[in-house]
């Protein structure tokens, strides 16, 4: 990882949260890049450090990258809730990982491997903020051993949808793409800044114009978010490996 520049503007932001979270018990992520006895401390955490993050996320996207050239096909899935302004993080992301554990856990999902042939998985949990709702959503990057036909893709991913929506008691939200491009991949992995539909990453909360919220409400939430994210696990690959 030690060849991934890290840029200014997430040195800058690291500062920023650093000075936000003096006061919680966060110490890990309020002591990363400071030297104590000769050694520059990293928290390493993918999610609320930008430096770490940035590091991380472009370790991750070379693992994908060459899983991804060896398999027969592969199929990016997100998976997510309906937002609601006085839903807090932390609930919204218990109720998000609950509900994908029920979709690979049981026969119905063994079943389903066998059938369309699923080699594993890279599971990336995702949060946003729009001003008035965080949006929570699972993304997963699949692959199969062998190529589907049209017949069998639209199969699976009729059976993914029924799925998503049984875990979730029909409320969550679903779409697939099979073979997505390396763009697609990359920005899935790195999890970049640029908004969509009003949302944008955690780290513009650390941004003087993040939202254009005052400077008290965008450090609420930062510490809310930094607060419901430790000690949960933003990558899973399917065989176990974690960051």
């Amino acid at each position: 990882m030690g060849d991934v520049i890290v840029s200014r503007r997430d040195r800058r932001r690291r500062a920023v949260s650093q000075r936000i979270l003096v006061s919680t018990d966060l110490d890990r992520l309020r002591r990363c890049g400071h030297r104590v006895n000769g050694i520059i401390l990293s928290c390493g955490s993918v999610w609320a450090c930008p430096v770490c993050s940035a590091r991380i996320r472009h370790a991750r996207l070379r693992d994908i990258m060459s899983t991804v050239e060896v398999a027969g096909q592969t199929v990016m899935l997100t998976c997510s809730l309906p937002a609601d302004e006085t839903d807090l993080l932390a609930p919204l992301l218990d109720m998000l990982l609950r509900s994908w554990s029920k979709v690979i856990n049981g026969q119905p999902w063994k079943r389903a491997e066998r059938r369309w042939h699923i080699g594993g998985f890279l599971r990336v949990v995702e949060a946003t903020r729009s001003v008035r709702a965080w949006h929570v959503r699972i993304r997963v990057l699949m692959t199969l051993s062998v190529r589907l036909d049209e017949s069998e893709r639209r199969a699976f991913s009729a059976w993914m949808d029924s799925r998503w929506r049984k875990a979730t008691g029909t409320f969550g939200r679903f779409a697939l793409r099979f073979n997505p491009v390396r763009t697609a991949i990359a920005s899935f992995v790195l999890q970049e800044d640029g908004a969509t539909g009003g949302r944008v990453t955690p780290f513009r909360l650390l941004d003087d114009d993040g939202l254009g919220l005052p400077a008290s409400e965008r450090e609420r939430l930062w510490v809310e978010y930094c607060t419901a994210t430790t000690r949960r696990r933003c990558f899973t690959w399917s065989h176990g490996a974690d960051a």
